[in-house]
C-alpha cells in the first residue's frame, strides 16, 4: 500500500467514524516516543562501546607496566596471575555472556588473546625454554584451536578474525621449520596467508543478529580481513623483483576486478593504492638518474588523477549501485 492509499484509507475510517482525529494523533506520539527511545538506548549502547574498549586498553597497559617495572617483585605466581590468570578469566567470562552483551564479550576475548602469549612466555622463561620457531608454532596453534571453540560456543564474529590471526602466525612457524623465512619465501609465505585472509573473508556470511550499531558485526571483521588479506598480497608480491616487477600488474588488476565481484570498497581503494605504489616503484627504477625523471613525475601526477578518478568511478557503478539494487 503506498502512501496515497493510505491516505484514502484514513479519510474513508475518519468519515465513517470508526478513527478519530485523537486517536489518530496519539498514534503519532507513542511513535514518536519509540524512536526517542531507540536513539537514546543506540547512544548508550555507542557509549558504552567506547567505554568497553577504553577499560579494556587501560587495564592492558597497566598489566604491561606492572610486568615490567616489578618483573622480579611479584615472583612466578604474580606473573602468571596477571597473565595467564586474566587471559583464561576473560575467556572464560565472554563465554558466558548472554548475546545481549555481545560487544563486551567480544572486547573480553580480545584482552584474553593479547594476554595469553605473553602468559606462555613468561611460563617458558621462567623453565628457562627458549621461544624459539618450534614453541611458537605449538602456542599459536594452540591459541587458534581455543579461539576457534570460542566461536563454536559463542559464534562471536571477533573469533573468527582472531583464530584466523593465530592461524596465520602458525602457518609463518610452520614453514619456519621447514625452510628460513626470509627474502622471497617470506614473500610468497605472506602472499599466501594474505589469499587466505582474503578468501575467508568473502565466505564469511552475514548473521541476522547482525546490527549496525555492533561494531563487531559481520560486515566489520569482512573488511579488516579484507585489509589484512588485500595489503598482505600486494605488499609481499610488489617485494619481488626481476620478472615480478613485470607480472606483478596482472595481479594488481585482478584485485581491481575481485574488488568489484565481492563489492569491498575497501579492497578497491587500496588496489588503487598500491597500483600508485607500484607506479612510484618502477618509475624510481628505471627513470631517477636520468633526465626523464621530471616527466616521470608529472605522468605519475597525471596517472594518479586518471586512478583516484577510476576508482571513484568504479564504486558509483558497479559497488553502490548494486548495493542498492540489492
Amino acid at each position: 500500500m503506498d502512501k496515497q492509499q493510505l491516505l484514502s484509507l484514513i479519510k474513508e475510517k475518519a468519515q465513517e467514524g470508526t478513527i478519530t482525529l485523537s486517536e489518530v494523533k496519539e498514534q503519532f506520539k507513542k511513535n514518536e516516543t519509540h524512536l526517542d527511545d531507540t536513539n537514546a538506548d543506540s547512544s548508550t549502547s555507542k557509549l558504552s562501546y567506547v567505554l568497553y574498549g577504553i577499560g579494556a586498553l587501560i587495564a592492558l597497559v597497566g598489566v604491561l607496566v606492572l610486568i615490567v617495572t616489578y618483573w622480579e617483585d611479584i615472583g612466578f605466581v604474580g606473573r602468571i596471575g596477571v597473565t595467564l590468570g586474566i587471559a583464561f578469566t576473560t575467556y572464560i567470562s565472554a563465554l558466558c555472556m548472554k548475546e545481549e552483551h555481545s560487544v563486551l564479550s567480544s572486547v573480553l576475548l580480545i584482552v584474553s588473546a593479547i594476554l595469553a602469549p605473553i602468559g606462555i612466555i613468561v611460563v617458558l622463561r621462567n623453565f628457562n625454554i627458549e621461544f624459539n620457531v618450534q614453541t611458537q608454532m605449538w602456542s599459536s596453534l594452540a591459541l587458534a584451536i581455543i579461539f576457534c571453540t570460542a566461536y563454536s560456543y559463542t559464534k562471536r564474529n571477533i573469533a573468527i578474525l582472531l583464530s584466523l590471526l593465530f592461524t596465520g602466525w602458525t602457518y609463518y612457524t610452520l614453514i619456519d621449520t621447514l625452510f628460513p623465512v626470509t627474502g622471497d619465501i617470506a614473500a610468497w609465505t605472506t602472499c599466501i596467508v594474505g589469499i587466505a585472509y582474503v578468501s575467508c573473508a568473502y565466505l564469511l556470511k552475514e548473521k541476522n543478529i547482525d546490527t549496525d550499531i555492533n561494531i563487531f558485526n559481520t560486515q566489520s571483521i569482512k573488511n579488516i580481513l579484507y585489509i589484512l588479506g588485500t595489503s598482505m598480497t600486494l605488499g609481499s608480491l610488489l617485494t619481488l623483483g626481476g620478472i615480478f616487477d613485470l607480472i606483478i600488474i596482472l595481479p594488481l588488476f585482478c584485485a581491481f576486478y575481485l574488488s568489484l565481484f565481492i563489492k569491498s570498497k575497501i579492497m578497491l581503494g587500496l588496489s588503487a593504492l598500491f597500483l600508485v605504489i607500484y607506479i612510484f616503484k618502477m618509475t624510481g627504477i628505471y627513470f631517477a638518474n636520468s633526465i626523464g625523471w621530471p616527466f616521470a613525475l608529472i605522468i605519475i601526477g597525471l596517472l594518479i588523477i586518471g586512478i583516484g578518478y577510476y576508482s571513484i568511478y568504479l564504486s558509483k557503478k558497479y559497488i553502490e549501485n548494486k548495493s542498492q539494487k540489492l
